[in-house]
């Protein structure tokens, strides 16, 4: 529309003024950004990119997490596999003279005239133990066990939980936390007893177990099983095999605690403190029992967290010695 024309429309004053304006007049003038404006863009990028960094590094935390998971399920489902069935011929000098069953309906085993017989080789074995058909088993599958780690002490069972572990001890109470039975890093860790303690049950008032409580629902994330009232009447057996015979123990006490509590506790002035301990802490169970004891009892502690928001508060497992089978 030219000139003439917009001076044609009276009445109309914004037609009006731009007859009036050059062209360069109505060329759109840029906005300058201010410093705050720019701080606020720095920032919004700074956010962007820290937020992308812990997502990586979450998603590699989880991903690292996941891979030690699997591999500590694969490496303890085939120690157990190797446990049960005797099959350590490989790394085990003992390894061919018997093969016995889980639940030891059967014993294929060598001849114990030949095996008492044998020369110094075996004397470690066949010497004070020839004559029990299941300490020669014990006695086969610890020696290959020690030949993997030497901080072995024991083998935990409890029937209709996949708690079913070797046991180790070391002078650290950290060290197994992050490595598993064969010494390789893994978060996932081990079932050991707490280094206070002797390496003989015997020697120990209180042998106090831990694991971990894992989301994956291994090591001793089942120990919250015993806190149903049906599971604990059915389950109250608690079974470690040592070089001695299989340790059987009968639970006393479920609880949660908080680590503040000495329920860990170990050493003792008197046999009597040891059965006030006892006591007490059988008090403290969810579910009441007959256990009765003497300064002369053994007894055994699991420990593991509840992975609740308490980070203090610890799941407690208590089981009296009342038989070791040879």
């Amino acid at each position: 529309m030219d000139k003439d024309r917009l001076n044609g429309l009276d009445g109309d004053v914004f037609m009006s003024s731009l007859a009036e304006m050059t062209g360069d007049e109505i060329v759109q003038t840029k906005v300058k950004k201010s410093k705050a404006d720019k701080i606020s863009l720095i920032v919004r990028l700074a956010a962007i990119l820290v937020c992308l960094a812990v997502f990586l590094y979450s998603t590699t935390l989880l991903v690292n997490r996941l891979a030690d998971y699997n591999s500590s399920s694969d490496f303890y489902d085939s120690l157990s596999s190797m446990w049960y069935s005797g099959d350590f011929s490989s790394d085990n000098k003992y390894g061919s003279l018997e093969y016995l069953s889980k639940d030891f309906s059967f014993v294929k085993t060598a001849d114990f005239d030949t095996a008492q017989s044998m020369d110094d080789e075996y004397s470690d074995i066949t010497d004070t133990y020839a004559d029990t058909e299941l300490m020669v088993w014990i006695r086969t599958m610890f020696d290959s066990l020690k030949r993997r780690n030497k901080d072995m002490m024991g083998w935990i069972t409890i029937d209709n939980t996949n708690i079913d572990y070797p046991i180790v001890y070391c002078d650290d109470n950290s060290y197994y936390l992050t490595h598993a039975f064969d010494g390789t890093y893994n978060r996932t860790g081990s079932i050991f007893v707490d280094f206070r303690d002797s390496q003989n049950f015997d020697d120990n008032y209180n042998t106090v177990i831990y694991g971990h409580n894992l989301t994956v629902g291994t090591m001793f994330s089942q120990l919250d099983k015993f806190f149903t009232k049906s599971f604990f009447n059915e389950n109250r057996r608690i079974y470690i095999y040592t070089e001695k015979g299989i340790y059987v123990y009968e639970t006393f006490c479920v609880t949660k605690v908080n680590v503040n509590l000495n329920y860990t506790k170990v050493d003792f002035a008197t046999p009597n403190e040891f059965v006030e301990f006892c006591y007490s802490m059988k008090q403290r169970s969810v579910y009441k029992t007959d256990t009765h004891f003497t300064g002369n009892d053994r007894i055994i502690t699991l420990s593991t967290c509840t992975n609740a928001h308490n980070a203090a508060e610890r799941y407690c497992v208590m089981a009296k010695l009342v038989e070791v089978q040879k």
